[in-house]
Parts: structure tokens; sequence; C-alpha cells
């Protein structure tokens, strides 16, 4: 009933960043990739200036599978395991958020030193500030 493949519908914020899926770059987001829909596959979304974005498509079982089992279709059921047609990929669509790359550039004139009072999740501080006695 699917066949082989799948199309997932790849996104980015912004738009532009190369889809690589287990390690091969194949194309700019937006996009459409048809993908084997019979094993999961390694999704990297890269854009120059920003954190790349990693994930996962995995592969189940489709509900197609259940139905040929419940009406007795063998053939249909048998036909499905040959061409890896009996499973789906999930999730159906990747939209990337794509964290701007904050590394510090010593050939650029900008340049920012940020102080809370609040560690910053998913940052790694550089400095601590400690509290003295007089």
């Amino acid at each position: 009933m699917n066949g082989s493949y799948q199309s997932v519908h790849f996104n980015s914020k912004p738009a532009g960043a190369s889809v690589e899926i287990d390690g091969q770059s194949l194309g700019e987001t937006p996009c459409y990739i048809s993908l084997t829909r019979s094993r999961e596959h390694r999704i990297t979304i890269v854009l120059d200036g920003f954190e790349p974005y990693d994930d996962v498509l995995y592969s189940g079982l489709s509900g197609w599978v259940i139905g040929n089992i419940f009406i007795g279709i063998i053939p249909g059921l048998i036909i499905d395991a040959l061409t890896g047609s009996m499973f789906v990929l999930y999730p159906n669509e990747i939209d990337a958020d794509l964290r701007a790359n904050r590394v510090w550039n010593p050939d650029s004139d900008d340049f920012q030193i940020i102080v809370t009072l609040e560690p910053i999740e998913d940052r790694d501080p550089i400095a601590s500030l400690i509290p003295t006695t007089d």
C-alpha cells in the first residue's frame, strides 16, 4: 500500500540549511526527500553560523500490516515484507529551529559580555564570581 520509499519534509528556521541524511548531503531546506522506509535514518541539518541540528527518523510498522493480518491477505503481507513497504518513517516532517552559534570571533569587532545571576541553560560558563568575606 505504501511503497518502499516515503517522502519526508525538511524545514529550518532560517531556511537554506544543508540536509545531511546518513552522512550524505541531499538538499537544502525547505525540501522533500524520498527515503527508504525499512530502516532508521540519521539526520543533520547544517547552516554556517548556526549550531547543527541532529535527529533520527525511526522506522516502525505501518497500520496496513495489522489490516493485512486481520483481513487475511497473506500475499499482501508477504509483498509488503519483501519490499519494505510494511514500515513507516516517523516523524514525517522535520522542523529545525537553528540556534545561532555564539562562538567569539577574534577577527570581528563585535564582542559581548553577559553577566547573569542564574546560569543560562545549555551554555557553559567561562568564569564564575565567588563572594568574598571581608
